[in-house]
């Protein structure tokens, strides 16, 4: 449990009725790892204007793009995910690496065929991530590749569990330092309760399971060396290292 800069243990999970311990820690002493582990990861496609006509987007775009009737969602690797302050190994054939500021969904309890506003009630919170890409493997069809590497998906610091306003959230990234990205999530297609919705009328979600909603723009290219921050606005900042690969 959280309190500004103070770990409490707790007896329980977050998932459930815990109860706070006694043992208290300086965040500074702690290694915050990935926020859950889930059973499934799910990423947005495309969901914010600005990031759909990107020029990076350019040779796999089209104009019924944004005037879909439901979100479009894929299914990740949950082996890709690592924490806050862990590296991301640039595979050494990438053409390029992109580094997208996402807010993630975490689902608080077993949830099916469950939509509208009711999903928020199965929510626990909120948390950031970085859905690094392969472009160029991405326009090749090579989803898995693009996307599932080892490393790819850091997800953290923390969840954040009184986080409530999600659709009007500041997202932003930056590069050693250098703002790189900046856009309210306001200017997305799709909210949490349409995407999350339209997963869990086909596939029942689990306590833990994460869904990224998606990034904005144009997501810059990261290099071998570079430290990556994603935050959101009343979240935190996710901060990570690129490696080269072996």
């Amino acid at each position: 449990d959280l309190d500004k800069d103070s770990v409490t243990d707790i007896r329980g999970t977050p998932f459930e009725p815990y109860e706070k311990t006694s043992n208290v820690h300086k965040l500074s002493d702690v290694k915050l790892l990935a926020p859950t582990t889930p059973i499934n990861l799910f990423t947005m496609g495309a969901n914010s204007k600005s990031h759909a006509e990107s020029v990076q987007n350019a040779p796999q775009y089209s104009p019924t793009l944004m005037t879909r009737p439901n979100p479009t969602v894929y299914i990740r690797s949950i082996a890709s995910i690592v924490g806050h302050e862990d590296k991301i190994i640039r595979p050494a054939d990438a053409e390029s690496f992109r580094t997208e500021v996402e807010m993630v969904v975490v689902v608080g309890k077993k949830m099916k065929k469950v939509t509208g506003p009711d999903v928020y009630n199965y929510i626990l919170g909120y948390t950031v991530g970085n859905d690094l890409t392969i472009k160029e493997a991405e326009i090749a069809k090579e989803g898995w590749r693009a996307k599932n590497c080892d490393t790819m998906h850091p997800i953290g610091p923390w969840i954040e569990t009184e986080f409530d306003s999600p659709r009007d959230a500041m997202r932003r990234s930056w590069v050693n330092g250098e703002l790189t990205q900046e856009e309210a999530c306001t200017n997305d297609r799709f909210g949490v309760p349409e995407v999350v919705g339209r997963i869990a009328w086909y596939i029942t979600l689990y306590p833990g399971d994460m869904i990224f909603m998606g990034t904005c723009g144009e997501p810059p290219d990261g290099q071998v060396g570079d430290t990556v921050e994603v935050g959101i606005e009343g979240i935190g900042v996710l901060r990570n290292y690129i490696i080269a690969d072996e």
